[in-house]
């Protein structure tokens, strides 16, 4: 009884591999530009910003703000960019980074066209293709009902710009 079914499966198998054997194809043509590092940020430098002297009676999100400047060459890119904010974001404010103090951070706002928008921390903005740079500011803020520590402070994060 099995030597039957094994003949038999062996049957339908060559039935069907001799059964219409013609494959049809179609060639994939594929192509592309490999680039050595599209877009240089701030020259390859990290970008200082020193607030100085902030009193903390004072830190309101509004006071202490500081412009700069970010300037990115994007040779030979005609398509538009994301700019990413990444950092560790504050607990009361999702623009801002947490600094060394703790209730304390610095936020973001990318001026566009004369108008300061908010910048997520952990998020992207699209920069039209025209542009080699762009304003941004940077503010300290604190948590609601916070009572600053006194000392120095620093906050980190990165700005990293890519392609949608």
């Amino acid at each position: 009884m099995k030597m039957k079914r094994l003949i038999f499966l062996v049957s339908m198998f060559s039935c069907f591999s001799h059964g219409s054997t013609e494959l049809v194809g179609s060639e994939i043509n594929m192509h592309g530009k490999i680039v050595k590092r599209p877009c240089e940020i701030n020259s390859g430098k990290p970008i200082e910003i020193n607030f100085n002297i902030v009193n903390a009676g004072k830190v309101d999100g509004k006071n202490y703000g500081k412009p700069f400047l970010l300037l990115y060459d994007c040779h030979g890119v005609v398509m538009d960019k994301m700019l990413k904010y990444i950092g560790n974001v504050t607990s009361f404010d999702k623009t801002a980074v947490e600094s060394n103090i703790p209730g304390f951070g610095i936020a973001l706002q990318l001026n566009d066209d004369g108008v300061n928008q908010p910048f997520n921390v952990n998020s992207a903005i699209r920069i039209p293709a025209s542009r080699s740079f762009s304003q941004l500011t940077a503010t300290p803020v604190k948590g609601d009902d916070k009572i600053l520590k006194a000392g120095d402070f620093s906050a980190a994060a990165t700005l990293e710009m890519g392609y949608p």
